[in-house]
């Protein structure tokens, strides 16, 4: 009976490992930890799921990328690197690779709100019209470095949320 159990754990942490982003998704990632994170928020979180589905809508296409530098003082940012390519407007998310899996999953869809603020604002089309965008929609709760809203910081409070509800916190 162990070995059943063995065997089962080590074939769902295989499928996990092996998960990939469907093509068509507008939200992607080069990095297999990034896509479990994406996908394990997905399957796990109605809130993180919304944010997926509509971002798949619009004309934003959002790459989750590793931040290089050690001494970065957030989580995770969106670069306000807009560039845009025929149809397109390319976005990116860098995040830091710690801490807890679940807060990790917060701290994308937190940077997928935001991605989703820039979706649904189609002037965005550079670095100058970003930062007049987040200017104008930022709640002040942040340094004078960075920006934050206020739909960023419910968005992850809802899918911590949904994690903690479904029963399965993962570390």
């Amino acid at each position: 009976m162990r070995t059943f159990w063995v065997a089962l754990i080590l074939s769902c942490l295989a499928a996990q490992v092996n998960a990939e982003i469907p093509a068509a998704w507008r939200v992607r990632s080069t990095d297999g930890y990034f896509q479990t994170l994406i996908l394990d928020g997905y399957t796990r979180s109605e809130r993180f799921r919304s944010l997926v589905d509509r971002l798949n809508q619009s004309d934003v296409v959002v790459y989750v990328e590793a931040h290089r530098r050690t001494d970065a003082r957030y989580n995770g940012y969106l670069l306000a690197d807009v560039r845009v390519g025929g149809q397109n407007r390319y976005l990116r998310i860098r995040l830091k690779a710690r801490g807890a899996r679940d807060i990790m999953v917060g701290v994308v869809a937190h940077e997928l709100q935001h991605a989703l603020e820039v979706a649904e604002a189609p002037h965005v089309r550079d670095a100058d019209t970003f930062h007049a965008h987040f200017q104008r929609i930022d709640n002040g709760s942040c340094s004078i470095s960075c920006y934050e809203t206020t739909a960023a910081e419910q968005t992850e409070a809802a899918v911590l949320r949904d994690l903690r509800e479904g029963g399965r916190t993962r570390r």
